[in-house]
């Protein structure tokens, strides 16, 4: 059987195995037919600001690109070359260790994709200014992790009151401390399924959640990420705030857990 015999459907079989700049090196070009089929499949692609193949294999497969992971260090390559507007298909995006000054100029850019399903957004920058309201704003997300652990002050800039709600069905969000939670929350009434991973709160600060209802929770993990004594009064009115619940986990690296009379 010559190359150019081979079902359809073993090619797919075979690009499944394959990373798009495997593809790209290996099969792009080779022949029309080739091309065609490759035009048909969904790419994952990982940006190397070191590899100076990147920008050509992003003007390549630029419509096929349906998942995209983007460091601090490879967005400044990406953005000399492309946008995120370019990108029509995109479903997944993946940012890690983002700045401050990159992080306005994305988010931004979020608001125009139309497709964009997940958000995997990390920073390891202290003492960064990063608006969330931006991520709110995104209608189309359905799935979200936000790692903020090194931000003692998250900023929103308009209320709940007047915040069009996120349609966010499951969040898993890191925070410097827990109760930074309520801020997302108050914009979150579809949130099924939650994750919440920080330290304890902070001294005598007020939560919100005499404020809260979250109608459609029904899973809910909590991991306190220090040793020391956890409030466990917080707890008690966090849960009431989620009444349909009916999955919850809870980690202490305190291994302070009450008595089972409390639970």
């Amino acid at each position: 059987m010559l190359l150019e015999e081979i079902p359809v459907e073993i090619w797919l079989e075979i690009f499944r195995y394959l990373g798009t700049i495997d593809l790209y090196r290996a099969f792009y070009n080779l022949n029309t037919r080739i091309n065609t089929i490759l035009s048909h499949i969904h790419l994952y692609f990982d940006l190397n600001a070191d590899d100076e193949c990147s920008p050509l294999i992003i003007y390549a497969f630029e419509q096929q690109i349906y998942s995209l992971r983007l460091s601090s260090n490879a967005i400044t390559v990406f953005y000399s070359v492309f946008t995120l507007t370019q990108f029509n298909n995109l479903s997944k995006l993946k940012l890690v260790d983002i700045l401050s000054e990159q992080y306005d100029h994305i988010t931004l850019e979020l608001l125009t994709l139309k497709h964009l399903k997940y958000l995997d957004l990390t920073t390891s920058e202290k003492g960064g200014s990063y608006n969330c309201d931006q991520i709110l704003k995104i209608s189309t997300l359905k799935s979200c992790y936000l790692g903020f652990y090194y931000l003692d002050c998250l900023r929103f800039s308009m209320s709940a009151s007047i915040f069009t709600p996120s349609l966010v069905e499951c969040l898993i969000i890191k925070l410097l401390y827990v109760d930074d939670v309520y801020k997302f929350l108050l914009h979150m009434p579809k949130l099924k399924r939650l994750t919440v991973i920080g330290r304890s709160s902070k001294d005598g600060e007020e939560n919100n959640s005499s404020i809260l209802i979250l109608p459609s929770l029904v899973c809910f993990r909590l991991i306190i990420r220090e040793c020391g004594t956890w409030n466990f009064e917080r707890l008690d009115s966090l849960l009431i705030c989620f009444p349909k619940l009916n999955s919850f986990e809870f980690m202490n690296y305190g291994n302070d857990f009450r008595d089972d009379h409390w639970w």
